[in-house]
């Protein structure tokens, strides 16, 4: 299986036009994974992202958000690997990484929406990620990152062909993506280990 049929798989298992029976979901959910990385191996590129270690169960600390982002990482590493021709996709996957990190955080802060909340529990494409961006300037915790998530987010719009017509990033503005990417990653983990140890886990 090649990158774009994987790329296809997510797609319908995450995306706008995704597989709506749940069952068929899930199994191109099992197909997705026999061909990607597994999940410690997945995993593992965003731990290395960050300058602490990551504690606790994946399972308790990601909650629903935790197979998506699984699968994130493991295309963005795929696209990552393959060094500057990759960059555009690779930002994009990264994007879609946050955004996960992003969702699962802001469920356990507290404020914030409770209609975005229950979205967020509820429908894994709601709310639209550029709304939940400008929500975080109500969440204490979480307003500090949010210009590196949008700065992410418009690079993403911008400087990659996915899902429109772009442009190829260049080595600034790949480096700038990781950064706003690791700085909305740190904040996120350690909201989601905080409340992870809170719960017992």
């Amino acid at each position: 299986m090649d990158d774009e049929d994987q790329a296809t798989l997510v797609g319908l298992i995450d995306g706008e036009e995704r597989e709506a029976d749940p069952d068929a979901r899930s199994d191109l959910s099992a197909a997705l994974a026999r061909v990607q990385l597994g999940d410690d191996a997945a995993l593992e590129i965003l731990y290395d992202e960050l300058d602490f270690p990551v504690k606790g169960d994946p399972e308790k600390l990601f909650g629903i958000e935790k197979d998506p982002l699984v699968r994130q990482l493991g295309l963005y590493a795929r696209f990552r690997d393959m060094g500057d021709v990759g960059w555009g996709v690779a930002i994009t996957h990264l994007d879609n990484v946050a955004e996960r990190l992003v969702r699962a955080a802001y469920l356990l802060c507290p404020g914030g929406s409770d209609r975005i909340k229950r979205e967020i529990a509820s429908d894994p494409r709601k709310p639209d990620y550029g709304a939940l961006i400008g929500a975080l300037s109500s969440v204490k915790e979480l307003k500090p990152v949010q210009d590196d998530c949008g700065k992410l987010h418009d690079i993403r719009s911008k400087s990659s062909e996915v899902p429109h017509p772009g442009e190829q990033p260049d080595h600034d503005t790949w480096v700038t993506a990781q950064h706003c990417f690791k700085e909305v990653a740190k904040v996120c983990i350690r909201i989601l280990m905080a409340a992870a140890g809170g719960r017992g886990g």
